[in-house]
């Protein structure tokens, strides 16, 4: 009987420290692709803005040229 009392508690404790390192880990992977989603927008914006800056400055060059 003690056993079976012994063997509930343990199997209890393990789930129950499953569930809590499942939540833990969702909430940790959750935040990271947070955080890779921002830093690939800001990347794209700037060079995407450097990209635009270029062409208009070779457009310009090309304008004082004609």
């Amino acid at each position: 009987m003690l056993l079976r009392v012994r063997a509930t508690s343990f199997l209890a404790g393990v789930a129950l420290a499953g569930a809590v390192a499942y939540f833990q880990l969702r909430q940790d992977l959750l935040q990271s692709q947070q955080v890779l989603i921002d830093q690939a927008s800001k990347f794209n914006c700037e060079e995407l803005e450097k990209r635009v800056a270029d062409i208009e400055s070779s457009l310009a060059d090309l304008k004082k040229q004609q």
